[in-house]
């Protein structure tokens, strides 16, 4: 299991989600396997024991998608709904829990694949592999790449500007 683990910790930082040394990463075997130590983690096992799940992902997204996600949820009420058909069949929404709770990180969990706390991290959980936890941490990532645009890019055509002017660029 650490192999495996350790594999989709290597995909994170290959695919830009994550900065390296930045993802926790636990999965159930006979018992609970940690990629590294973190300060949240009795936390972060007593969610992954809670749930019906065998892996979880914690980490906070790399730029552009961290900066990203935090500005949709400082604008949102309680869930990102995201823009596009196969995000929205496959996330639904994202919930987003305000403050590091580990009763409400387990109750938003309880019924979709990930939750955002902002400033943290997104919690992404896969319930047989890290590897689905992986899919579903990239799906979010990207999910909320694409309604930020769709955000910025409504924002900016209800100003009546010439479609030819309207450019969103991410820093």
């Amino acid at each position: 299991m650490k192999e495996l683990i350790q594999k989709y910790e290597q995909k994170l930082y290959q695919a830009g989600l994550v900065s390296t040394g930045n993802a926790v990463i636990g999965a159930l075997d006979d018992e609970c396997v940690w990629n590294q130590f973190h300060d949240k983690r009795p936390d972060l096992e007593k969610i992954l024991t809670s749930l019906p799940i065998n892996a979880l992902i914690f980490a906070k997204p790399a730029m552009p998608f961290g900066p990203i996600i935090d500005n949709l949820s400082a604008s949102a009420n309680e869930t990102i709904c995201p823009q596009d058909t196969e995000s929205r069949t496959f996330l639904h929404e994202i919930p987003i829990i305000r403050q590091w709770d580990r009763n409400k990180i387990i109750q938003g969990l309880s019924h979709r694949k990930a939750v955002i706390v902002p400033q943290m991290g997104v919690i992404a959980t896969g319930a047989l592999t890290p590897e689905q936890a992986f899919v579903v941490y990239s799906s979010l990532c990207f999910a909320c790449f694409v309604a930020f645009l769709v955000k910025n890019a409504n924002v900016h055509m209800k100003t009546s500007l010439p479609t030819q002017n309207v450019i969103v660029f991410i820093h």
